[in-house]
């Protein structure tokens, strides 16, 4: 129900669509896994995928003034390498008149529960986008708006089905100073496509168990972001985890994405393990659905993409979604 206070509604977010979810029956209204995740997930998964990562919202008011107020689940607002607005914060955009979504503001979170009015850039946008935190999870979140104004919920199209992305900490969206600005999140707004981050920091380690989580998405089709993350593991697990994502999803295309290198050393041990992998699975059958992408120039040659030489940063990230917009484009257009 919404609660008026002081002339605000109070609408909880958690009655709204959240877009980005592959499963809707949740533990909480913003995990990314179901509540059967955890004890057949390794724990560290089951933790992170309490994090909101390409979580949203979409709504339409005409509101002048949009509010926000959040209980955060973790106390810890940032890492000793990526700020509050990145990890806790919640970022709002607009659509402007030509159809583009364009950043309005960052709640800038200083305290595990708290409430921000966003600044809305002198501009009536009529549609928003509300993004949740990319390292952080919600307990409770509301919108809050006059209390003549209406909020209008948008649902995603059911009969568009969503891109399924597997992957670690970059993929989580490590080190990207908002929510906004993660890569896959930038990609999901050119393209206008719905985009399910399973991203997890440090653990996109190609369990069994996570192929078949991921075969329980009806997917547009699957990227395995995950190689950063397979360093002394490809050669147990990579081939039996595409297998089984192969035998549970037949007819869906795996894209598997390079290990990246911020001063463009290509290919990486990790990449130079899974390559003979990726070409002995396609030539056994598999060339119809496994497809390699290189990233070599992703990331430009002047070595400024990273904070710490291995997570990005916004220079990084948006450099990685426009190769990610065109190879996703490609893909797109042949399903």
């Amino acid at each position: 129900m919404a609660e008026v206070v002081d002339t605000l509604v109070w609408h909880d977010a958690a009655e709204l669509p959240i877009r980005g979810k592959g499963w809707r029956l949740t533990k909480s209204p913003y995990d990314r896994l179901p509540p059967r995740a955890l004890g057949f997930v390794p724990d560290g998964v089951w933790t992170l995928s309490r994090h909101c990562a390409g979580l949203h919202i979409v709504f339409k008011t005409k509101s002048p003034a949009i509010h926000v107020r959040w209980q955060l689940l973790r106390p810890e607002l940032s890492m000793h390498h990526m700020p509050a607005t990145g990890v806790s914060g919640l970022d709002l955009y607009g659509r402007n008149g030509k159809g583009k979504w364009r950043f309005i503001d960052n709640s800038c979170p200083n305290a595990q529960a708290g409430e921000h009015e966003f600044r809305m850039c002198g501009q009536k946008w009529g549609q928003y986008l509300l993004y949740l935190p990319l390292y952080n999870g919600l307990t409770k979140l509301e919108i809050g708006l006059p209390e003549q104004h209406k909020l209008v919920p948008l649902a995603e199209d059911q009969s568009v089905k969503p891109i399924v992305v597997y992957g670690t900490s970059i993929t989580q969206g490590a080190c990207a100073s908002r929510p906004g600005t993660a890569a896959f999140s930038i990609a999901a707004r050119q393209l206008d496509v719905p985009i399910i981050n399973l991203g997890f920091s440090g653990s996109g380690k190609m369990e069994i168990e996570l192929a078949e989580m991921l075969a329980e998405l009806d997917a547009r089709f699957y990227v395995l972001d995950n190689l950063r993350n397979m360093a002394g593991l490809v050669e147990e697990r990579f081939e039996p985890f595409v297998r089984r994502l192969h035998k549970l999803r037949p007819d869906k295309r795996i894209v598997v994405t390079e290990d990246t290198d911020f001063r463009n050393m290509l290919p990486t041990q990790i990449t130079a393990a899974a390559l003979p992998i990726v070409n002995k699975l396609i030539g056994e059958g598999m060339g119809d659905i496994l497809t390699f992408e290189p990233c070599k120039g992703m990331l430009g040659t002047d070595w400024e993409t990273v904070i710490d030489r291995t997570h990005f940063n916004d220079i990084g990230m948006l450099r990685q979604a426009k190769v990610l917009v065109k190879m996703l484009k490609k893909y797109i257009a042949m399903t």
